[in-house]
């Protein structure tokens, strides 16, 4: 089934230093929508991405599009051990991103499955710049992305098949548990969501 088609925009609320208005999504803020479910993370006023030292193309890439989203919204790159973290500091960004969620439930809104296809396929290559890798199988390059989301990885699959490609999706138990409260929690299962990469614009967009 097809999702209705909606217009791609994303409402921002007025803040201290900004009007309220609506932003046309574009293939930088969906692929910078993508990073954010790989690498992304809200917490009260502060939207952060996290990457490793040698990602310095994206922590560029993120703040040049936070900028075009912002123009007046500070934000910052912080170096922690072996990383590098984009930071902004935006009371209404931060109310956008926590509608993506976080942890287990975190994920684009099913309605955005209303996007035109392009722009969806460009949040699924934002998601696999930050979390994809290349692996071998049987001699095969196959391009893999993990998430404990499965909402998001039915988001992604949905999509890639709408473009012709015909993605795998395998779920793996974490066989270690937590002791919190005095109750033993077990640990999200991880969704793994692999396909081919004989064609190299999945990632590379071109």
């Amino acid at each position: 089934p097809k999702w209705p088609a909606i217009d791609p925009i994303i409402h921002i609320r007025a803040s201290r230093y900004t009007e309220e208005r609506d932003i046309a999504v574009d293939s930088d803020v969906a692929k910078l929508l993508g990073l954010y479910m790989a690498e992304g993370s809200t917490s009260n006023n502060i939207v952060s991405w996290t990457f490793s030292r040698g990602e310095k193309h994206l922590v560029d890439f993120v703040r040049d599009t936070l900028f075009e989203i912002s123009p007046c919204t500070k934000s910052g790159t912080y170096f922690g051990e072996g990383t590098r973290r984009v930071q902004t500091y935006s009371s209404s960004l931060a109310e956008l991103f926590r509608t993506i969620g976080k942890k287990s439930r975190k994920t684009i809104p099913l309605e955005w499955l209303g996007w035109p296809l392009h722009l969806r396929m460009q949040v699924v290559r934002g998601w696999f710049m930050g979390d994809g890798c290349v692996k071998k199988n049987s001699g095969n390059n196959i391009l893999v992305g993990d998430s404990i989301s499965r909402d998001w990885i039915l988001w992604a699959r949905t999509t890639l098949l709408e473009a012709g490609y015909r993605p795998s999706v395998k779920v793996s138990k974490r066989k270690t548990s937590t002791f919190k409260g005095g109750r033993i929690v077990e640990r999200s299962p991880i969704y793994t969501l692999s396909l081919s990469t004989n064609e190299p614009a999945i990632v590379t967009g071109k």
